[in-house]
């Protein structure tokens, strides 16, 4: 006895032709909340990196303005000071630059308007700028010509830079005071506007340091201009800090001695240290500055400062 097999219906799927859904069941990976948590552990990183770097350059300007710009350029003694004290005057300093830079635009009226062009330049650039990728196509020959060309430009600022920095004039300024009292108005002139030309020089190269790093150059073209910039930022920094520490210096406001009108500057271990301006020689004069120990039962009433000191040298007969 022959059994037929039943023959499947035209258009009709047999089982091993239908298509099978398996669903697995396992566990999710919390693959968003990990990279949630890595980008924030990295801005706590970057947070603290830049915090910290700011407290450095604060205490380096005060540090650097206190002694190279205010001491030596008043030949002054060293005075004791500290990292807290230091970081105290570089944030003195940086409140007072918006002032002397409007005061020094009175003598100089271009000075308030081609300092923020300077800076918005490479500001402006910043977001035009894209590195190289790696392992990505060559830029066009447009964007390499670009390139080279803020390359160039900014080297060129650098060299600027570093050659106002060591310029004669410059140096004369910011080292002494003048000997004679009838030039002690323009010096104080003088001294504003080498003030707010270092401060609008540094925070340019500041900004084409960063611009230099996006850069779509090769490794070696990179190298140099970065270096360049790198060191013009560190050389304006500096001068910066003797400019601006001078002139904050005479501008900060001291206890005075009751009898005397003495300013008093800081301490030389544990005796404090008492200045006042005079004009001494005949029939030529000078300016002298006298510096003084103080005795423990000194009095002290009132505040000056070293600026009102010149102004009345400056206005005497």
């Amino acid at each position: 006895m022959t059994k037929q097999l039943a023959r499947p219906r035209p258009g009709r799927k047999s089982d091993s032709d239908r298509t099978k859904v398996v669903f697995v069941r396992q566990p999710v990976k919390q693959v968003a909340q990990e990279a949630d948590r890595d980008h924030l552990l990295r801005c706590i990183v970057l947070t603290c990196f830049l915090a910290l770097a700011l407290t450095a350059v604060l205490a380096a300007l005060g540090a650097i303005g206190g002694t190279l710009g205010f001491e030596d350029g008043l030949g002054l003694p060293r005075r004791a000071t500290d990292v807290p004290s230091a970081f105290v005057e570089g944030i003195a300093m940086v409140s007072a630059m918006p002032s002397s830079i409007l005061r020094s635009g009175e003598d100089m009226i271009l000075l308030p308007l081609l300092g923020p062009f300077f800076v918005g330049v490479p500001a402006a650039l910043l977001a035009l700028a894209r590195p190289r990728v790696p392992g990505a196509p060559l830029p066009d020959a447009g964007s390499r010509a670009l390139a080279t060309t803020g390359a160039v430009f900014a080297m060129a600022i650098a060299v600027a830079g570093i050659i106002w920095s060591v310029l004669a004039w410059r140096v004369d300024v910011v080292s002494a005071l003048p000997a004679i009292p009838a030039e002690l108005g323009d010096w104080r002139e003088r001294l504003e506007l080498i003030s707010g030309i270092d401060v609008f020089a540094f925070l340019s190269l500041v900004l084409w340091s960063i611009l230099a790093f996006r850069l779509g150059l090769p490794r070696w073209g990179r190298a140099l201009t970065c270096t360049t910039l790198l060191v013009a930022t560190a050389v304006v920094f500096v001068s910066m800090s003797i400019s601006s520490g001078l002139l904050h210096g005479l501008d900060v406001r001291r206890p005075a001695v009751k009898e005397t009108g003495q300013a008093l500057i800081g301490g030389v271990g544990d005796l404090p240290v008492l200045v006042e301006f005079k004009v001494l020689g005949a029939p030529v004069s000078h300016v002298h500055l006298d510096v003084a120990l103080a005795s423990d039962d000194v009095e002290f009433r009132g505040t000056t400062t070293l600026s009102e000191g010149l102004a009345r040298i400056a206005s005497s007969p």
